[in-house]
């Protein structure tokens, strides 16, 4: 603490009288506060005029500094305050600056207020980007859901013209597309990537056509994809929109089982191919080899040799799909299911008598096709065309690549049949 005033005279003698003049800046205060000998002088400096080293109150110092001299009232205290230089006095001065300790409860409070205010700005920062990633989210997984309902659509509606040409089936595909809306508007061709294939059944896959496979293609492969999709909070985290593609792939005809049923099972040994033709397009041959070649059973089927089958091959619940050759390609779908497709259904008695036996032609080589009584034999490089009827036999062998050609709707009841080509 640091008084200045003009430099009075010193008291050095502890035996001299206390007594001072009127006006000395010690009046009032005891000698003992400012006696050299006991501790309590006080020093002098040019600078800092008069500064008390020890001094005793009851309470809080008060001092006045007058232009002329210094009045120090100091009540009477039994504890002892050091007092501090010039130098120190601005030391403490300049730290308690520094260090803006606050001297009251409102600026206390207002600092515990600006520290609340920065922990909200944090947590809204927080709440703000739980918002975005639930309510962007969710609206991503609905625009993931409607782009697969516009390429589902797209691909089914192609697949069913695949029957006319590649051409109309590609019309169909966009026709559809533009139909179903994502994020508010159909797809447009330039969304869309069509790929015209086959189904490859024993590993449900997708192969494009590149012209090696005989038949027809049967499948189709639509891919939809909409670029930068506006999001709504997600940009507080750095993302302002979205990207969504899904895919879709359809087959022409599966699991109509339109070729061979089994009502007792399927049986093949040695090779055998199978596929289909359209009459009202021609002959057979080129372009006109389709993939309805099926085979069905609501039973086992077992294929021997080579096996090339251009349809759908469906075999019973809990029964077997069985391959023995040592090379077989199915182009369309294969299923073990619930006999939910209706098999044929014959009277076997009636058949046997009430037939179109009577009516089946010699084959190309202008052999019979029979090999007995009730038995159908085909063998070598022979073919027998059958016209629409209701035909009945014991056993069907086919063998040596011959082959049987149906040309319309036929029944066709038989105990057992077998081919061997």
């Amino acid at each position: 603490m640091c008084i200045h005033s003009p430099v009075p005279q010193r008291h050095t003698d502890r035996g001299e009288s206390k007594k001072r003049s009127v006006g000395s800046p010690f009046e009032g205060i005891p000698s003992s506060m400012h006696d050299p000998a006991i501790g309590g002088g006080i020093s002098m400096s040019p600078s800092h005029g008069l500064v008390p080293r020890w001094f005793r109150s009851f309470a809080a110092t008060r001092v006045t500094r007058v232009s002329e001299g210094v009045t120090a009232r100091v009540p009477h205290s039994h504890s002892c305050v050091r007092g501090v230089t010039g130098s120190e006095a601005r030391t403490v001065a300049a730290v308690q600056r520094k260090r803006r300790i606050p001297k009251t409860h409102q600026e206390a409070r207002a600092r515990r207020r600006g520290l609340v205010v920065v922990q909200v700005l944090v947590m809204l920062i927080v709440l703000l980007g739980c918002v975005a990633l639930s309510v962007d989210t969710g609206y991503i997984g609905d625009l993931c859901g409607s782009m697969q309902s516009a390429v589902d659509a797209s691909a089914l509606a192609g697949a069913s013209a695949l029957e006319v040409a590649q051409g109309p089936a590609r019309q169909r595909v966009a026709e559809y597309a533009a139909k179903n809306e994502v994020a508010g508007s159909g797809l447009n061709p330039s969304e869309l990537d069509i790929t015209i294939g086959h189904w490859y059944g024993l590993t449900n896959t997708f192969v494009a056509d590149d012209g090696t496979i005989p038949s027809t293609p049967n499948a189709i492969r639509v891919s939809g994809r909409r670029r930068d999709i506006p999001l709504y909070f997600a940009g507080i985290l750095g993302v302002t929109s979205t990207t969504v593609t899904r895919l879709a792939a359809a087959m022409q005809g599966a699991g109509r089982c339109l070729g061979v049923w089994g009502l007792e099972g399927i049986v093949g040994s040695g090779d055998i191919i199978t596929d289909s033709y359209d009459i009202e397009d021609g002959a057979y041959g080129g372009a006109n080899v389709r993939a309805n070649g099926d085979i069905c059973s609501c039973r086992d089927i077992t294929l021997g040799g080579n096996t090339e089958i251009h349809g759908d091959s469906i075999y019973g619940d809990d029964y077997n799909l069985t391959l023995h050759g040592t090379s077989y390609e199915i182009w369309g779908r294969v299923d073990d299911q619930t006999c939910r497709l209706t098999p044929p259904t014959f009277n076997m008695a009636d058949a046997k008598v009430n037939n179109n036996n009577a009516t089946i032609p010699p084959t190309d080589d202008g052999d019979s096709a029979f090999r007995g009584p009730g038995r159908l034999f085909l063998a070598g490089n022979d073919n027998l065309t059958l016209l629409p009827g209701k035909y009945y036999f014991n056993t069907v062998q086919i063998e040596s690549f011959a082959t049987l050609t149906i040309t319309g709707p036929t029944e066709t009841p038989s105990t057992t049949t077998s081919a061997t080509m």
